[in-house]
């Protein structure tokens, strides 16, 4: 039993260690998973050359080029890393403000992204 629960401990580990490198290494390409999602519509088969980390990312920097804080620390640490980001606006200031601040590619891409997230099991 001790070495299961030894063994899960080191998976664990192994998988946020992943996850951090994952995001060191967008950060230090340039920052961005989709650099124009605020302009064009983007689609399914954009993400589908995308990790499940890298989804989450493209989803959340649409709302990160406008300020969005978040109360998630792993995408708080990831924006704060990038050139471009401004937290200027907490998170549930921004989400009442959604649908004033984005643009209507962003809330349609922001929409796929999500759609997208459920039917791999994102989450």
């Amino acid at each position: 039993m001790a070495n299961e629960q030894s063994d899960h401990a080191v998976q664990s580990a192994n998988q946020q260690s992943t996850t951090y490198n994952s995001a060191t290494n967008l950060n230090s390409a340039n920052g961005f998973v989709l650099p124009n999602s605020d302009k064009p519509y983007i689609s399914k088969a954009d993400l589908d050359k995308l990790s499940k980390w890298e989804v989450r990312v493209a989803r959340n920097e649409i709302m990160a080029r406008h300020g969005r804080k978040f109360n998630d620390q792993q995408l708080q640490d990831y924006f704060n890393g990038c050139d471009w980001y401004h937290g200027t606006m907490s998170a549930q200031d921004f989400d009442k403000s959604y649908e004033r601040i984005l643009n209507e590619y962003e809330k349609k891409n922001a929409k796929l992204i999500t759609e997208y997230e459920k039917e791999k099991g994102y989450n």
